[in-house]
């Protein structure tokens, strides 16, 4: 089995009409995009709740070892805003599987070598003709922060709300805005994203390495 920790919720039922969230999402729809010989019966995402709460799941992760299979782990790599940076996060996240004495590979969003997060991955694969949509939520931000005058009455979203904007305001089809509100944001519709782009080759290149020979599970 290949078990792919995030560091957000997911939903552990097969039936994917239930809620989820858009990481688990965008990571079932990349994998089954572009190796199409997986099955959603072949891997597992978990989710660890956040990047300090490894040790939470060990138990999964040694599990999985004893039993032949692969884990992966794909984390933000976050900013120094936040106290991260993709070499300091590596460190510590490599630091954890030490610590916790478990076997895993790692990649870090946005591409394995940027400072960044997820959100920061899926605002470079929106489709270039309605970026404007990220355009007109940050003229947005830059209007609420010029009215609370510092004195924090309001509050903005930054890239969260700048992705989730673009996605809400597209036109959906009626079953797409449906599961919208369950945390399914259409990562398979090429009007809204670009599952192709140049962006999320280290990604590819990074999962083939696992995907490309998994043997079915039974």
């Amino acid at each position: 089995m290949i078990r792919i920790f995030i560091e957000s919720g997911v939903n552990k039922a097969l039936d994917r009409g239930k809620e989820t969230t858009n990481e688990q999402d965008f990571v079932e729809k990349f994998i089954l995009y572009h190796f199409p010989q997986m099955r959603l019966e072949d891997f597992e995402i978990i989710g660890t709740g956040g990047k300090d709460k490894l040790g939470n799941t060990a138990l999964k992760f040694i599990e999985n070892t004893i039993d032949g299979g692969t884990n992966i782990v794909i984390f933000d790599a976050d900013t120094s805003s936040n106290k991260g940076g993709f070499s300091k996060r590596k460190a510590e996240i490599l630091k954890a599987k030490e610590d916790y004495n478990i076997e895993f590979d790692l990649f870090l969003w946005p591409n394995n070598h940027a400072d960044g997060d997820f959100e920061s991955m899926l605002l470079q694969i929106t489709q270039h003709e309605h970026r404007g949509l990220i355009d007109c939520y940050r003229k947005y931000e830059k209007s609420v922060t010029r009215l609370d005058r510092g004195k924090k009455l309001y509050q903005t979203s930054g890239r969260k709300g700048e992705i989730f904007s673009y996605i809400a305001s597209l036109r959906k089809t009626r079953k797409e805005n449906e599961k919208f509100g369950k945390g399914y944001w259409a990562f398979q519709n090429p009007k809204y994203w670009d599952l192709d782009s140049a962006y999320l080759q280290p990604l590819k290149e990074f999962l083939k390495k696992y995907l490309t020979n998994c043997k079915h599970s039974i």
